[in-house]
């Protein structure tokens, strides 16, 4: 493991957790204060590094913040880092030998605090059954899972295009 923090001029630390070759990515947190963190789970990383959110990250974030959240946190069904799920669906390891591990932490600290644990993944976390073993994660801990919108096929939509008004709902796979 590969952990790289940062701390930008307004005090929020950004810390993120790779695998030793960079190929994977297993969480990132951006927090601001002490106190309840605002959990994601979204379908795959991109290339983030530590210093600068790419688009999702900094709309989570900006949730986060309008919340009333203290931090935000992003772990994903899928810890290869690539753009593009098509790459993400072919490559022989998407899912990473550690991502179980990360995911139920970050269930068990938001279960913890009493904060929603988000889902977003859209139709492709359908793939290898990675929503359906999440959801089992869920349950090991007792939490209820929740999605930013349901998509017409029941699956959880991924937040880049979505309002920050928006009520989460419970998801659970259909």
């Amino acid at each position: 493991m590969k952990e790289v923090t940062h701390t930008d001029l307004a005090g929020t630390v950004c810390r993120v957790i790779f695998s030793d070759d960079k190929t994977h990515r297993y969480l990132v947190e951006w927090v601001w204060k002490p106190g309840p963190i605002l959990t994601a789970c979204l379908l795959n990383p991109a290339m983030l590094e530590v210093d600068e959110p790419d688009h999702t990250g900094a709309g989570i974030v900006a949730r986060a913040r309008k919340w009333g959240f203290c931090g935000a946190r992003i772990v994903n069904p899928f810890t290869l880092r690539t753009a593009d799920p098509e790459v993400m669906k072919a490559h022989p390891d998407p899912i990473g030998p550690e991502a179980d591990r990360f995911i139920l932490e970050a269930m068990r600290q938001a279960f913890d605090d009493g904060s929603p644990f988000i889902v977003g993944w859209g139709k492709d976390g359908a793939h290898r059954g990675r929503d359906r073993e999440v959801a089992a994660l869920a349950e090991r801990v007792g939490m209820t899972l929740m999605a930013f919108k349901l998509n017409n096929d029941g699956s959880p939509t991924h937040p880049a295009r979505l309002g920050y008004d928006l009520r989460p709902v419970i998801w659970k796979p259909a």
